[in-house]
């Protein structure tokens, strides 16, 4: 009688060495965490009035709502940027490279024009590999994500 092969340990399991760190959570996970940020917290030190509000929004409303509104698009891509530049607590780094994939996980061709300062010419990579030494697993995992979106090739976009 042949036994069961095993099954691989979840995703969330501790890797050798256990340290929390490089332990890679779900996205279920990280989505849980995100009702316990208060944004107005943020807002006396790292970001404005209007940024605050977008990020209250973005938790309030759909994505694609925020992202009909050019203007709302916008504003929010830029302080989503703002978030992983500047920002050193993992849920928030999270919080931000979360949506940022979200945002880019449809209508790509257009919604990349969002983090790019030049109409899509060139983008920004530095806040995505500021992930890499700052982050998590998961925020390590989100940032390659965003980065091969970002630099594919437009016309294969189409």
């Amino acid at each position: 009688m042949t036994d069961a092969p095993s099954t691989p340990p979840p995703a969330s399991s501790d890797p050798v060495g256990g340290d929390p760190a490089d332990t890679l959570i779900d996205k279920e996970q990280v989505l849980a965490t995100f009702s316990g940020i208060s944004w107005d917290k943020y807002g006396r030190t790292m970001l404005d009035a209007e940024e605050v509000k977008i990020l209250k929004a973005c938790d309030d409303k759909p994505l694609d709502f925020l992202l009909a509104d050019k203007g709302d698009a916008t504003k929010l891509a830029s302080t989503l940027l703002k978030l992983v530049s500047s920002m050193s607590e993992v849920v928030v780094q999270q919080y931000a490279l979360t949506h940022i994939e979200d945002i880019l996980s449809e209508d790509l061709p257009q919604r990349a024009l969002l983090f790019s300062p030049d109409g899509g010419k060139t983008f920004d990579a530095t806040p995505f590999l500021r992930a890499f030494d700052q982050g998590d697993l998961y925020c390590k995992k989100s940032a390659a994500t965003i980065l091969a979106l970002l630099f594919q090739n437009p016309r294969e976009l189409q």
